[in-house]
């Protein structure tokens, strides 16, 4: 495979990426910056184990179209291939919030109507023995609350839908 060039969009952040295989990953360069090579493997429990450098990140990931969303450490981020020449939305990556995976809703920390900050937990979701919570990607106001604890949803599933929040 040949080296490619990508924005991505993390949130309402957008960067340019530049990937090259190897033949034990990729390295990988954001913004013109030095390369860094990634390996990604599965553990014995099935978690998505990333070496960067030397750093290890274990979580969950799974593509859903020119998406990727990956679940870490209470955290949800996505990834999403740009045209070159495309911005990031205007509200802040803030829309939908999907199931990253198949699981059951265990918990849900916020309701319709209410404001919350950047990183604040909106619901859990257990996938594979493993408790995912999924936050708000940016400052908003919960537009809608999709499911109840105790409810199993489906990869890709919307389970919530967030709004800009109201202006001080």
């Amino acid at each position: 495979m040949k080296r490619f060039d990508a924005r991505l969009r993390v949130g309402d952040a957008e960067r340019r990426t530049t990937v090259t295989p190897v033949a034990d990953g990729a390295d990988v360069a954001f913004d013109g910056g030095a390369p860094e090579r990634v390996t990604v493997e599965r553990d014995a429990q099935g978690r998505l184990v990333l070496r960067l450098g030397e750093r290890t990140v274990r979580g969950a990931a799974v593509r859903d179209g020119s998406k990727i969303r990956v679940a870490f450490d209470g955290r949800l981020w996505t990834f999403e291939t740009v045209a070159a020449g495309r911005r990031a939305g205007a509200a802040g990556g803030l829309g939908e919030i999907r199931a990253p995976m198949v699981g059951k809703v265990v918990q849900v920390s916020a309701a319709a109507g209410d404001v919350v900050a950047a990183g604040a937990p909106l619901l859990v979701l257990e996938a594979m023995k493993m408790e995912h919570r999924l936050t708000a990607p940016a400052a908003a106001r919960v537009a809608e609350i999709r499911v109840k604890p105790g409810a199993q949803v489906a990869d890709g599933d919307v389970l919530a839908v967030l709004e800009p929040p109201p202006a001080s």
